[in-house]
């Protein structure tokens, strides 16, 4: 009901967050297809990508991954 009514908001989402893929871009905006139908674990987790996935639960999330190199300094 809140996507049908123009409203957007930002989460954090759990790291095991694991929802099959239903489109995916790269940083550069190309469409990446051959991740469509996977599972958002197999995109490589150093990779930018944009992806929309649909959770067993049947929600539709959109998931902005960005790589930080520094946090794995961190840890």
């Amino acid at each position: 009901m809140l996507i049908k009514a123009g409203i957007q908001f930002l989460i954090k989402g759990k790291a095991n967050t694991n929802g099959t893929i239903t489109d995916a871009y790269a940083d550069d905006g190309s469409r990446l297809k051959h991740y469509i139908g996977k599972k958002l674990k197999d995109i490589p987790h150093k990779m930018n990508v944009d992806v929309t996935i649909r959770t067993s639960k049947g929600n539709t999330l959109r998931i902005i991954r960005r790589y930080n190199p520094k946090w794995e300094e961190q840890r």
